[in-house]
């Protein structure tokens, strides 16, 4: 089994213009791709079935509740930081385009970095 690294990324501060990503889609939108990504990229899947459930569906509801549940639209990033929408939706992408070799690496983006800043 391969072993695999995630960096959860927790959502950020004010809304941001452009995208209507606010936060908390951000975190649902994130952890629903992190979910899609463990069971297409590493062999078998799941490689921890108590933490990632069974399936696809049952890993972001899983997710979802674990790191999601208590992100806020006000005031998510820390003390500073603001909250920047389309870093947020470049994070979203860069992950579902990362290669499954750089996944399971320990997936990594400037623009996820960025979504706080």
């Amino acid at each position: 089994m391969k072993q695999l690294l995630v960096v959860v990324v927790v959502a950020a501060a004010s809304v941001g213009c452009g995208s209507g990503t606010t936060p908390v889609s951000y975190c649902n939108d994130f952890q629903s791709e992190i979910c899609v990504r463990v069971f297409e990229c590493t062999d078998p899947p799941p490689p921890d079935p108590t933490f990632y459930g069974t399936s696809v569906a049952a890993c972001q509801a899983m997710l979802k509740t674990m790191n999601c549940a208590t992100a806020s639209n006000t005031n998510p990033c820390s003390l500073g930081d603001s909250f920047h929408a389309d870093k947020a939706d470049a994070c979203v992408a860069d992950l579902k385009a990362a290669s499954c070799a750089a996944f399971n690496a320990g997936f990594n983006s400037d623009n996820c970095a960025a979504v706080c800043s």
